[in-house]
This record gives C-alpha cells, structure tokens and sequence, in this order.
C-alpha cells in the first residue's frame, strides 16, 4: 500500500477534501501534528508522497519554529527523489523557498474567495488540469514568493534550485499562485483541500481578517453558498489525480 506522510501545522487546517479520494486511491496516510509532536519518522524512507499544509508560522519564521529545518529537509529529499509533493498555503511557499524563490509578505493580504487565473502550462499538467481555466478559490495567506526569473516557465541556473524547472500554473493580482517543480511536486497559495464547515467556521472566526483583506463576511458566505459544490469536486479530483501520482512513484 503507498504511504503519504501528511504535515499538519496548527488545528484550522486538515486535509479536509483530500482525505476521501486519498482513502478512495488506497493510500496509507501518516500524519503529523508538527506544532504539537515530535516527528513520527526520521526520514521519508518507504514513503511515496509527502503533503505539506497550512501553518499560522511563515517561512521567515523558521529560525524559530522548531520543526521548519527538519521538513526543509523532507522536501528537500522529496525532491532529489522526484517524490509526489505537494504544498498548500504554507506548504507551497516552504516548497518554493527549497526551490529557490524568495518568500515574504505580500502587501497585500488574500483572505477570501479569489478568481485565478491557469497559465497555459496548467492546461497540460496532471494535476492542475482539473481546476478549468478560472476557477473560485478559497485563500487564506499574507506572503507571497517569487524566482528570480520572469513567470512562466523557469530554467533556474544550478545555483539557485539545482537545476530543477520550475513552472508557474497559475496567477492572480500580481502574484504567483500554483506552480510545479520538476515533474512531481505542486504547490498551490489556495486552499483546494479546504471543505465547507471548515470554511464557514473561518468567516465565523476570524471575520477582521476578512475584512482588513477588503472582504465583507456576509459577502463571503454567499460566495461560499455559491462556489462550495463545484470547489469540493475540483477538490476530490486533484486528490485522485495526485493519489495516481503517488501510486505510480510506488510501482516497482
């Protein structure tokens, strides 16, 4: 049975929609609280993908954040393996920090749903494919990260990334906001895992961030009555289409 090791960081984010089409696929799920327990293993050996979710911690945090060093190195070895990967708020932007781009506040919050837009190379991707065009999303972050190189797709020079070809899949205001490293590591700034009593309960709680993002709440849970239906199947079909990443990485 391919196993996953899946990093959770703080209460508010769990796999949510991820988890069905995970179990659905056959995949053994191993997760750590890494704000809360030590790590269950001490390398990613016998594994065949790594999930990394959203933290309350950003990655210019990680001198002092406990845990941050030791999943670099994870994703780090994720990587030299050509291991599925993939990050998700937080875990995109340490994923593109081992990757070489430069991560840190934005200026400008996206707390909220958003409309982003996939680039041409999303098209064709295998997991990105399945989120159309244009889709709604939900977003819940205040960083933002960049390579030193025009978006699209990156050739970074070896120095940087090691030589590894970073493709954006997809952007909005500005800013990155999906993107692939190699062949098998994704990361998305959006919540694609994020399902509807999660969503619901983060207007509920924590409304000023809502606001100070230019977003009314009440407008938000219309929006969440709007979109929520077609966000959790666009959900469910990424996590089939990575569990299928995952189980090809585990063929012998």
């Amino acid at each position: 049975m391919p196993k996953i090791l899946v990093i959770q960081h703080n209460d508010d984010d769990n796999l949510n929609d991820l988890a069905q089409p995970f179990y659905e696929a056959g995949l053994e799920i191993v997760q750590w609280h890494a704000a809360k327990t030590a790590a269950p293993v001490d390398s990613l050996d016998g594994f065949s993908g790594l999930v990394s979710l959203g933290a309350f911690a950003g990655v210019e945090d990680e001198a002092e954040t406990p845990w941050m060093p030791f999943e670099r190195k994870l994703i780090e070895t994720a990587l030299d393996q050509e291991m599925p990967v993939l990050g998700l708020c937080f875990g995109s932007q340490l994923l593109a920090s081992v990757a070489g781009a430069e991560v840190g506040k934005s200026g400008r919050p996206e707390v909220g749903w958003y409309q982003v837009q996939m680039t041409e190379d999303a098209a064709s991707d295998p997991l990105m494919t399945v989120l159309g065009p244009e889709p709604e999303v939900i977003q819940y972050h205040y960083d933002t990260f960049k390579w030193p190189a025009s978006p699209g797709r990156i050739n970074p020079d070896q120095s940087v990334t090691g030589g590894r070809e970073v493709s954006i899949l997809a952007t909005a205001n500005g800013m990155n906001q999906a993107f692939r490293v190699g062949k098998n590591a994704w990361g998305t700034q959006f919540h694609i895992e994020m399902n509807l009593p999660t969503m619901l309960g983060w207007i509920a709680s924590y409304p000023r961030a809502f606001e100070k993002a230019g977003n009314v709440p009440a407008e938000q849970v219309e929006a969440t009555r709007q979109n929520w239906r077609l966000h959790q199947e666009r959900s469910v079909a990424l996590g089939r289409a990575f569990a299928e990443q995952v189980k090809a990485f585990n063929k012998p």
